[in-house]
């Protein structure tokens, strides 16, 4: 029986599935592994590169061809019920492994026993292939409670994972472009399966502008979905128990979910409960009295958390849309082109401005600070 399985679900990469599938052929580790390939219904020639790598390596390499595309959950599932690894190493076919990657992931589970998922830095190149100067930056205590983390964004990229075979966490597929590795790693986290990093660049990222990371507004009502499947009452046990997390830390996720479930009123009463004079916490108050109908007190939370960041451009973006509401209109388009001014490419700003330039009153705010990116 073969040490890991290497799964690579494909969909339409017949430009990168060759590199893919040589750089997993080309790994030092010496033990036994097999690679499996998915294919997803691909309409181009994937299927086709596929089969030649299963006819060059028949003892190496097994194919799963589904004729229809079912969505990368799907495939995920599918080649987890197929693996017969002892590990399960997600490739994805348009990344390129670092040959040491198999022989550490090795080294590192028979270091960890007790770990059940691992995730691995990575290099980033363009679709040529090129080296692109960006790093990954995760939180300092993020293996102490990765789930505390995980709420307030996607840290988890499953292309730099491996995981213990049976785990039964089953991945799900809702829709085609469903973020199964968000919805997987929560519901893992959830049941106290264990998450540790390893901090070495085991894989190169390729960066292309089709990457489903880029679909800001599917991805963003789709995390919304996961998010609100959360037992908070369980969540906050669960938090409760982790000896990194202040009390503060603790209340503003309960309440950032609260939030994501569009319970505004009772998000309001635990922030003003707490008592939290921050930034953070000024920001969700004003969201909050924002959608209960309330924008005399939603530009005074506002203004206090400008108080405390002026640069932050969703709280210039929300205080600039409050300001237009007043009928502040110069004072609004001042804050919003300071906004687009720290982000260029802030789309409700860019909204909010163009609506304001024409003398509408279709202003949207923005929800969330917008958050640093891991990615530097």
């Amino acid at each position: 029986m073969p040490i890991f399985t290497v799964a690579i679900p494909f969909y339409n990469d017949q430009n990168y599935l060759s590199k893919a599938i040589t750089s997993c052929l080309h790994q030092e580790f010496q033990e036994s592994f097999e690679i499996l390939l998915i294919n997803d219904g691909s309409s181009d020639a994937s299927l086709k590169i596929a089969k030649n790598f299963r006819n060059c390596f028949p003892e190496k390499i097994r194919l799963i061809n589904l004729k229809e595309n079912k969505g990368v959950g799907f495939v995920r599932q599918r080649a987890v019920e197929a693996a017969k690894g002892d590990y399960i190493v997600w490739a994805d076919a348009d990344d390129v492994q670092c040959p040491q990657r198999l022989k550490t992931i090795r080294r590192f589970f028979k270091e960890n026993p007790d770990v059940d998922i691992c995730l691995h830095d990575c290099y980033f190149i363009d679709k040529e292939g090129r080296p692109i100067d960006k790093q990954l930056k995760w939180p300092k205590s993020f293996e102490e409670n990765p789930l505390y983390f995980e709420i307030k964004r996607n840290y988890f990229f499953i292309g730099f994972s491996a995981q213990r075979a049976g785990l039964n966490i089953p991945f799900r597929s809702r829709c085609r472009d469903f973020p199964e590795d968000y919805d997987f790693i929560l519901r893992a986290l959830f049941k106290n399966k264990k998450l540790k990093l390893i901090p070495e660049k085991l894989s190169h990222y390729r960066i292309h502008g089709k990457n489903r990371s880029n679909r800001h507004s599917y991805t963003y009502r789709a995390t919304k979905e996961i998010l609100e499947g959360l037992n908070l009452s369980e969540l906050s046990k669960m938090l409760q128990n982790s000896s990194c997390l202040k009390e503060k830390e603790i209340s503003l996720a309960i309440c950032e979910l609260l939030m994501t479930k569009e319970n505004f009123k009772e998000a309001l009463e635990k922030l003003k409960n707490g008592n939290h004079n921050c930034f953070y916490s000024n920001f969700m108050q004003g969201v909050c009295y924002f959608f209960l109908g309330n924008n005399k007190d939603s530009a005074l939370y506002f203004d206090r958390a400008y108080s405390l960041d002026s640069t932050e451009p969703s709280v210039q973006n929300n205080l600039g849309v409050l300001k237009y509401k007043m009928g502040e209109v110069e004072s609004a388009v001042e804050l919003l082109k300071n906004a687009l001014q720290n982000k260029p490419d802030y789309l409700d700003a860019q909204r909010n401005l163009k609506v304001a330039s024409n003398g509408r009153n279709s202003l949207s705010i923005t929800k969330k600070p917008l958050r640093l990116s891991w990615v530097y």
